[in-house]
């Protein structure tokens, strides 16, 4: 598949820098599938995220806007490839979950396309390629858009920081000037130089950039994540609510053990439902009391109800002093959740809100929560707001039985964690398991 889309790339880059044309039907289809190869190639197990660098010099290289349109809207469909399966089980409607998928890519494709510089002019192209790389990461489009190519330089670049974002930001610069300017003035009838150029970038990125580690995000130091296969959303004052308290309890305290035990643990998303200060007894009971004797701190996720029938998703941290605090979500899924034309189950958003707490140890998290893991720009946010020593992030796909959507979920966040040499554990929700003969 990869070097099936190579080759089409090579075809892409000469009708760019050889001024050779196809038919637009012909041209648009090559184009669908360079962007799908190329999610399909970066974006799954085994593979390096780093190829999604790949995506500006393809976009830049395109013949027409609208052929960039296409290619850029396949590649982000392609990354969330199991949205419709996600989408569809969420709105009990596969038709809701395909049309949602399909707005991704047109508003995705569209951010891109906005931005394709029409003639090769240096400065055109320089500031055309610097507006796509920050449209494409802050709101509306950096609300929407999985696969950024930034998360690439954390496979090829840990650790880098700051320098390997400035360093993204120029070397992808001067790529787009190198593809779409300089090489067709300097070989104007050497139809193969930009896709063997193409090629030599991909090899590389191939061979040196690293995979994310499909057994990672457990366990740093003495902070631990601990999935759970809790299902779909439990009704307010429900036992599955208290089952979910008590279960816990006793994770926490199994986890307990001296020096080598866990001091602090994770759990998902909103795994206690919608949280009721009736509730604080019960987890005083089942938690509380267990972690004053272990001096655990326990992280679990929950929903909170405010003013007029709205909601946010919160991180509420337990100490084993007695205090504790909550974080909340800045993004929430939209339409799913994010819904400020509805008048009721509307979580607001708040880039801009805090976004790290302590979490036990003498470390300060900051807490990612589910789809904001997608979300390259509220990463980036988090590294501005001050210091913090790791990543932590807490998700609920209870509505996905596809092992993808959690990989590729957690790709993003490792990859921001390696960038900034980070830390990270994730907690996930899965669904229940099936019980046979169901």
């Amino acid at each position: 598949m990869t070097v099936l889309a190579l080759r089409e790339g090579l075809s892409v880059a000469r009708m760019a820098i050889g001024g050779a044309k196809l038919p637009v039907p012909t041209s648009f289809a090559v184009a669908l599938f360079v962007g799908l190869a190329l999610a399909f190639a970066a974006w799954g197990p085994g593979r390096t995220p780093a190829l999604a660098l790949l995506l500006p010099l393809l976009w830049v290289g395109a013949p027409s806007r609208a052929t960039a349109f296409v290619l850029t809207g396949a590649y982000h469909l392609g990354v969330v490839r199991f949205l419709p399966e996600f989408a569809g089980n969420w709105f009990q409607s596969l038709t809701a979950g395909y049309g949602l998928w399909i707005a991704v890519g047109l508003l995705c494709g569209g951010a891109w396309a906005l931005c394709w510089p029409k003639d090769r002019g240096a400065l055109r192209v320089v500031l055309s390629a610097a507006a796509a790389l920050v449209l494409t990461v802050v709101p509306p489009f950096g609300a929407v858009l999985p696969g950024h190519p930034l998360i690439g330089m954390g496979y090829l670049f840990p650790a880098s920081n700051w320098f390997g974002v400035c360093a993204f930001l120029l070397v992808t610069v001067a790529g787009c000037w190198l593809a779409r300017t300089w090489l067709p003035r300097r070989y104007p009838n050497r139809l193969c130089t930009g896709g063997v150029l193409m090629l030599v970038v991909a090899a590389f990125l191939w061979f040196v950039g690293a995979t994310p580690d499909s057994n990672g995000g457990k366990v740093a130091g003495r902070i631990g994540a601990l999935d759970s296969r809790w299902g779909g959303y439990p009704k307010r004052d429900s036992l599955e609510v208290m089952s979910r308290i008590s279960q816990v309890g006793l994770a926490t305290a199994r986890l307990a053990g001296g020096d080598d035990g866990i001091n602090t643990l994770i759990f998902a998303e909103s795994v206690l439902g919608v949280y009721d200060p009736s509730l604080y007894p019960v987890i005083e009971l089942e938690v509380l009391r267990k972690t004053r004797e272990t001096g655990q701190t326990v992280v679990v996720g929950a929903d909170l109800e405010y003013g007029d029938k709205q909601l946010q998703k919160i991180a509420i941290v337990f100490r084993p002093d007695g205090s504790s605090s909550y974080l909340t979500a800045r993004q929430s899924v939209p339409v799913a959740e994010w819904k400020p034309w509805a008048r009721e189950n509307h979580f607001p958003g708040d880039w801009l809100a805090t976004s790290t707490v302590d979490i036990g140890g003498g470390i300060r998290a900051r807490i990612m929560f589910c789809y904001e893991e997608y979300l390259t720009g509220l990463h980036l946010l988090s590294e501005m707001q001050g210091e913090h020593q790791m990543v932590v992030a807490i998700s609920n796909l209870w509505a996905s039985e596809n092992t993808l959507t959690s990989f590729v979920q957690a790709s993003h966040t490792e990859g921001m964690a390696r960038l900034f040499g980070r830390k990270w554990v994730r907690a996930v929700n899965f669904p229940r398991p099936k019980v046979n003969g169901a």
